[in-house]
């Protein structure tokens, strides 16, 4: 589908200019495109290929180091591509590892190490865990001063 000559509809999030690795997902075998992500906002995301390609309508949106969504094509224009995402983020089998070693992170090592390790992974691109995170972090801090006599 390319919707060149249509003219741009109205955003509903203003997006933010990124250099980010991508990858393009869809069929059986889980197939891959490799891109760079050039905006994005909670809504989608615009991506450069390396060369013009055609993409299924439907497929699986992965951020390199973030989450992976379900989107849906919404225009091409030469190797640009504009993706919408059409669900909640997905929690793919290396995302949720990773989630689960931060978690024994927490029981074993505590807040301040579970949020470095958080930071590292760029909160997983989820602002509800960053804010948590943030927040334990917060509380054990005002816990310490409090038990000092501060």
């Amino acid at each position: 589908m390319d919707d060149a000559a249509q003219p741009p509809e109205p955003r509903r999030a203003k997006r933010t200019r990124v250099f980010k690795s991508g990858k393009i997902i869809f069929g059986y075998s889980d197939s891959t495109i490799d891109c760079l992500i050039l905006d994005e906002s909670p809504h989608g995301v615009q991506v450069e290929t390396t060369v013009p390609m055609t993409v299924p309508e439907e497929v699986k949106f992965r951020i390199v180091g973030g989450g992976t969504y379900p989107a849906i094509r919404r225009w091409t224009r030469g190797n640009s591509i504009g993706f919408e995402f059409v669900g909640s983020r997905i929690s793919d089998d290396m995302t949720l590892a990773k989630m689960r070693a931060i978690k024994d992170v927490l029981e074993t090592r505590g807040v301040a190490m579970a949020a470095h390790s958080l930071r590292s992974e760029r909160f997983f691109d989820n602002i509800e865990l960053q804010r948590a995170a943030e927040e334990a972090e917060a509380a054990v801090s005002r816990l310490n001063a409090l038990l000092c006599g501060k």
